[in-house]
Formats: structure tokens, C-alpha cells, sequence
């Protein structure tokens, strides 16, 4: 818990910074942008992983799909962690 507390008020000053510089509006919009971008790449990496997972049973996993797969869930989450 001691090493997350500096990455909250670091991710809290650089938000205000931002925001002071931006305007609150187009914050908020950026949150909001970057929230449902992170939310539709990981409920499409989501699906693509079962499908690769499926395909792995039968033997027949192409690693550049599962690559993809797992970098869009990735991309997603850090979407969802920083604003």
C-alpha cells in the first residue's frame, strides 16, 4: 500500500496540472475518451483470448493472433489505470 501512495498524488498533481492547463471540460472528456477506449479494447481482447484459448486446445494457436490479443488487453487496462 506504501508503494502506490506516491503514484496517487503523483497521478492527482499531474491531473490538476493538466486540467489547469486544458480547461476542466476537455478533461473530463479526456477521461471519459479514454475510459470507454479502454473498456472496448479490452471487451475485444476479452473475446479474442477465449478464441485463442479454444483454438490452443485444438492445436492450432497462431502466436501473432494471441499476440495481438494479449497487447490489446494490455493497451486496454493501461487505458483504464491512467487517466
Amino acid at each position: 500500500m506504501l508503494l502506490v501512495l506516491p503514484y496517487l498524488f503523483i497521478e492527482l498533481y499531474f491531473s490538476l496540472a493538466v486540467g489547469a492547463q486544458i480547461g476542466f471540460s476537455w478533461t473530463v472528456i479526456w477521461i471519459l475518451g479514454s475510459f470507454m477506449l479502454g473498456m472496448g479494447l479490452i471487451q475485444n481482447a476479452h473475446k479474442s483470448i477465449m478464441k485463442n484459448m479454444k483454438l490452443a486446445t485444438l492445436g492450432t494457436l497462431d502466436a501473432k493472433s494471441f499476440h495481438d490479443a494479449s497487447t490489446s488487453y494490455f493497451i486496454g487496462a493501461i487505458l483504464l489505470i491512467i487517466p
